[in-house]
């Protein structure tokens, strides 16, 4: 697949290198809106498959917390690398700037405003 690219060399300079595209997609977690690592959180377990099953028969969904029962811990920590760098890039500058023509961050922004944070658990937003 060719996701690295080796430099010859002893055994102290030889190197491996992964290409820049590549550096963006696997390992800036940061300020790549392309950051995909934290989809590969582990295996997916069986009651999870046969919970998203359950959930396209019924048209209910699945709650987070479902989710999170089967998952534990990753389930939060996966959300938060796969959408962390979109949120802290996009959500806020360019998403919530943009809604209701642009005024609704001005009314975030007044004394008073109530706010609801309501997604993933993990505290990103």
């Amino acid at each position: 697949a060719k996701l690295l690219e080796y430099e010859a060399g002893t055994s102290d300079t030889e190197r491996f290198r992964i290409s820049p595209e590549m550096a963006e997609v696997l390992a800036n977690e940061d300020t790549s809106l392309n950051f995909a690592a934290g989809a590969f959180m582990g295996l997916q377990q069986p009651e999870l498959s046969d919970g998203l099953v359950k959930a396209f028969q019924t048209g209910m969904g699945m709650s987070y917390r479902d989710r999170s029962l089967v998952t534990g811990a990753s389930s939060a920590v996966g959300t938060k690398r796969m959408l962390g760098a979109w949120t802290r890039i996009a959500l806020v500058p360019q998403v919530l700037s943009a809604l209701s023509g642009g005024r609704l961050m001005e009314r975030l922004r007044q004394p008073g405003a109530h706010i609801l944070d309501m997604g993933c658990g993990a505290g990103i937003a």
